[in-house]
């Protein structure tokens, strides 16, 4: 079983501890150990910095996401968004002049589509318009299969016709 996330810092913390030790114990020079280990001498002030701080936690890694992003889409827009492009069916393009319009809200329709995107919404509705266009060309296609004396003709729909079931059953619609 692979170690957890907890073990993988805790190792991680220890050996960036003994990297701390190995400096002050062993060389005695900083510009060595960093050498040694391949680590810039900035990381290690770093860490001994660190170190001092908070103790063993401080070593430990920290998360590179930003706390805050002041020019995110406020969850209001999003929610009107994801409301008109499931009510209504709606593109990036009408609802973002849907937004102008009515509510007097400034989108751009680039933002839009990544609202969109990023929920998942675009490629849902797509998938089933696309089965739904499967669907109806495989009753079209078996209808025009059968001759006027109700027997199989043989033509070349019913490649597509199979292939059709098989992105219907594949999207399970």
């Amino acid at each position: 079983m692979p170690p957890s996330l907890q073990q993988q810092q805790d190792r991680q913390a220890q050996h960036r501890l003994a990297v701390l030790r190995h400096a002050e114990e062993v060389t005695g020079n900083v510009a060595l150990t960093c050498r040694y280990y391949g680590i810039s001498r900035t990381c290690f002030y770093k860490w001994l910095c660190r170190y001092q701080d908070e103790g063993l936690e401080g070593l430990r890694d920290r998360s590179s996401k930003p706390h805050h992003c002041p020019h995110a889409t406020e969850a209001d827009v999003v929610n009107k968004i994801v409301y008109l492009r499931q009510h209504y069916y709606f593109g990036p393009m009408k609802i973002k002049m849907y937004l102008k319009r009515y509510h007097d809200i400034d989108i751009a329709c680039s933002a839009v589509y990544r609202i969109l995107k990023k929920l998942a919404a675009v490629v849902g509705v797509r998938a089933v318009d696309l089965c739904l266009f499967f669907e109806l060309f495989i009753v079209a296609n078996d209808q025009a299969r059968l001759g006027s004396n109700g027997r199989e003709c043989n033509g070349r729909g019913h490649k597509w016709a199979t292939m059709a079931r098989s992105w219907t059953s594949k999207w399970r619609i």
